[in-house]
C-alpha cells in the first residue's frame, strides 16, 4: 500500500477460489496478505486478500486519499458509518 493510502476492509461472504500461482512475494496490509484486483474505481481499488493467520478471505478497499476531493471523501465516511451499522450474513462486515 502506498503512501497516501487509506485502507477499508471487509470479510468476504462468499469467497473464489484462491489464486495467485506464479506471483512473487504478496503485498502485505497488517496480517493481510494482497492476492489480486477485485476492482477499480475513481480513487479507489478492491483487492481480494487472506489473513495470515485464519486464512480467512477478505475484501481490502484501498482508497487513494490524494485523489479525494470533498464530496467524495463525505461519501467515504458515510459509507464506513453505514458498514458499521449493518450486520446480515450477505452483507460484508466492515472490519477495520
Amino acid at each position: 500500500v502506498r503512501p497516501g493510502a487509506m485502507v477499508i476492509m471487509s470479510e468476504l461472504s462468499a469467497a473464489p477460489a484462491g489464486s495467485g500461482q506464479g506471483q512473487q512475494k504478496p503485498l502485505r496490509v497488517g496480517f493481510y496478505d494482497i492476492e489480486r484486483t477485485l476492482g477499480k474505481g475513481n480513487f479507489a481499488v478492491v483487492k481480494l486478500a487472506r489473513h495470515r493467520v485464519t486464512k480467512t478471505q477478505v475484501a481490502i478497499k484501498i482508497i487513494d486519499k490524494t485523489r479525494l476531493d470533498s464530496s467524495n471523501l463525505e461519501k467515504i465516511y458515510r459509507e464506513v458509518q453505514i458498514m458499521k451499522l449493518l450486520n446480515h450474513p450477505h452483507i460484508i462486515k466492515l472490519y477495520q
